[in-house]
């Protein structure tokens, strides 16, 4: 029997991006679109901040296990494609709703920016499994860098257009 593959992270997190983006695009389809829109747009917003203290936290749970750190580094995987994706749902579904337009100008740069580190993130993130040292030890701290800049640019999203 040859052995299973293991699934491509990259090809995975291309699926949750899409099925994300179907999923919005359903619900907004119906009558009441513009209040589905903006439940969506805030349902999705805030679990994506409410995600991010735990992504950041399930490293260090990892480096700290007595056993099972795989797992959950693993966790720490699906949690933040799950942070890309609620993101960019979010950015799509606020994108439709009449809101945007009363929204700090600063604070809608501040979450484009928030989004294009996620995404750079979720990619270095796929990149430092699959690499080896040394060059994995030069990937994870501009990954941990580049968690201070994607943090700093959410909160101040949310404390300028909250």
């Amino acid at each position: 029997m040859p052995p299973a593959r293991k699934p491509r992270p990259l090809l995975l997190f291309a699926v949750i991006i899409l099925t994300a983006a179907d999923v919005f695009w359903s619900v907004t389809r119906s009558a009441t679109s513009v209040s589905a829109s903006a439940l969506v747009a805030t349902s999705t917003g805030w679990f994506a901040v409410l995600l991010v203290p735990a992504l950041i936290t399930l490293p260090y749970l990892a480096r700290y296990a007595v056993s099972g750190p795989v797992g959950i580094r693993v966790l720490h995987y699906w949690t933040g494609y799950s942070v890309g994706a609620l993101g960019l749902v979010h950015t799509l579904a606020t994108m439709y709703t009449p809101a945007i337009r009363h929204t700090n100008g600063t604070g809608l740069r501040l979450a484009t920016l928030a989004l294009l580190l996620l995404l750079i993130q979720a990619l270095l993130g796929i990149g430092l499994q699959q690499v080896r040292p040394p060059r994995r030890d030069r990937l994870r701290q501009l990954h941990y860098w580049l968690m201070y800049a994607t943090t700093a640019a959410i909160v101040s999203h949310v404390a300028l257009n909250h």
